[in-house]
């Protein structure tokens, strides 16, 4: 089960952070704005943190439910979760809203100027999906 949630849901930051994203902003050949572009963003990303904390809840369960089961859960997939976790926790109560400040201040027509807010945020993104992607990898491998 922590399997296949942890590659279900790294598929679904891939798919929302990795393709949409950068598809979306190629939106602006067919005439859409980059304003009304980051509006949609940031809808795109609130979800997307609604998402990311609605599955640390389903991943704690279900380590949890392994411990209160007598299934083994080593310090290695502990260790992995906290990371998950930490991640999760500086994209929520940082990270994302500071860049939230940064789009309306866009929106608003009072751009600020370049902050490594972004590319933090992204590094992060990618850090989460390897580390979600070891659970599945390293299950296919031990079998």
């Amino acid at each position: 089960m922590l399997e296949f949630i942890s590659l279900l849901w790294a598929g679904e930051i891939l798919g929302v952070s990795f393709v949409a994203t950068i598809v979306k902003f190629q939106a602006t050949v067919y005439g859409a704005t980059m304003p009304a572009l980051l509006g949609v963003g940031k809808v795109t990303f609130s979800l997307q943190n609604v998402i990311d904390l609605a599955m640390v809840v389903v991943l704690s369960l279900v380590l949890l439910s392994r411990h209160i089961w007598g299934t083994p859960v080593s310090m290695w997939t502990v260790g992995i979760y906290v990371g998950v976790l930490v991640i999760i926790a500086v994209q929520s109560f940082y990270l994302l809203p500071v860049l939230d400040v940064r789009t309306l201040a866009y929106i608003n027509g009072n751009p600020m100027p370049p902050s490594p807010h972004h590319i933090i945020f992204a590094v992060l993104e990618s850090i989460k999906v390897l580390l979600l992607l070891v659970f599945p990898i390293k299950s296919l491998l031990l079998k």
